[in-house]
C-alpha cells in the first residue's frame, strides 16, 4: 500500500516523530503534532528489519524507530523462529502497539513485521508530568515525547496518577469522558481554539472544563449523551460554540472569562 504524506503533515513533523496506532473515531480532530526521539545507530551487520502497511502519518524518523527497536531485539542472532517470537513480545512490551500480526523471515537477510500501533491523541498531565495517551486512553511510552506540547490538548488534573505501564489503560472515568467529549466534537470548528480540558470538577459535578491558550474556560458539562436531567445536550452546546465561531465573535470576545453551556436557556448571540 503507498503511503502518502501531505506537505501540511510533513511541516508538522518536520524533525521529529509521531507514533501511535488506530486512531478510529479521534483521527479529524488532532493535527498530528510531531514528536521528538533519538534514534540510536544499529550494530554493523545486522539483519534488515522492515515494516510494511504502515499508516500514513508515520513518518521516516518513527519508522526508523520502529525499525531500531526490532533489531536489537534479534541480538545479532540469525532469525530464527525463537528470535523473531522475542522480536514480536518486545514490540509488544514497549506498549506502543496495539497488535503485531506478523514478524516473519522473508531471507536470512530480511524480516518483515506487520503490525498496529496505538497513536497518540492527546496529553494527559498529572502530578509527575505530561504523557501520551491513544484513543482509548492507554498510556504510551515515556520515550514518545511531544516536540511542542502547546500544539497537542492536554489533559489536567487527572484524579488517578498516570498507569505504571505503557499500553495500560488510563484507571479513571475522568479521562475517558474526555476522549469521549473531544471524539464527538472532532469536526467541531471551535476545537482548534481549545488547548486543554480540566477534569478537577468532574467526580463531583461531572463536569468537564475547556481552556483555551489564554485560559478562557468553557464549562462544557458532562459528556454528551451522559448530561444531567436540565442540562443542555452536547449537541445544543456545539451549536452555541459554532455560532460564536461562524460569527467572527471567537470565543474570547464576549467580555467574560467564562461561559457555561449547561443552562438549555442560554442562547449565546
Amino acid at each position: 500500500m503507498t503511503r502518502r504524506r501531505s506537505s501540511r503533515l510533513a511541516r508538522l513533523l518536520r524533525g521529529g516523530v509521531l507514533l501511535g496506532g488506530s486512531l478510529g473515531i479521534l483521527a479529524a480532530f488532532v493535527p498530528l503534532p510531531r514528536l521528538q526521539l533519538a534514534i540510536e545507530p544499529l550494530p554493523a551487520g545486522s539483519v534488515r528489519v522492515s515494516f510494511v502497511d504502515l499508516p500514513a502519518w508515520v513518518t521516516p524518523t518513527l519508522e526508523d524507530h520502529l525499525v531500531s527497536i526490532s533489531t536489537r531485539a534479534l541480538g545479532g542472532r540469525e532469525p530464527t523462529r525463537g528470535a523473531l517470537r522475542a522480536v514480536r513480545e518486545t514490540l509488544l512490551a514497549s506498549g506502543g502497539f496495539a497488535s503485531v500480526e506478523q514478524v516473519g523471515r522473508e531471507t536470512l537477510e530480511h524480516v518483515v513485521i506487520r503490525a498496529h500501533l496505538r497513536e497518540p491523541v492527546v496529553m494527559v498531565r498529572d502530578g509527575t508530568g505530561t504523557v501520551l495517551v491513544d484513543a482509548t486512553g492507554r498510556r504510551l511510552p515515556d520515550a514518545w515525547r511531544a516536540a511542542d506540547e502547546t500544539a497537542w490538548i492536554t489533559l489536567r488534573h487527572p484524579r488517578a496518577p498516570r498507569p505504571r505501564h505503557a499500553g495500560a489503560a488510563w484507571p479513571s472515568a475522568d479521562v475517558h469522558a474526555a476522549l469521549r467529549l473531544l471524539g464527538s466534537t472532532r469536526d467541531e470548528p471551535w476545537l482548534v481554539e481549545i488547548r486543554s480540558i480540566n477534569l478537577q470538577a468532574f467526580d463531583e459535578a461531572l463536569t468537564l472544563v475547556l481552556e483555551t491558550a489564554t485560559g478562557f474556560r468553557i464549562v462544557w458539562g458532562a459528556p454528551p449523551g451522559e448530561e444531567a436531567p436540565l442540562e443542555a445536550p452536547g449537541a445544543a452546546k456545539s451549536v452555541r460554540l459554532r455560532s460564536l465561531v461562524r460569527s467572527g465573535s471567537g470565543l474570547e470576545r464576549l467580555g467574560v472569562r467564562e461561559l457555561d453551556l449547561r443552562d438549555p436557556n442560554v442562547v449565546v448571540t
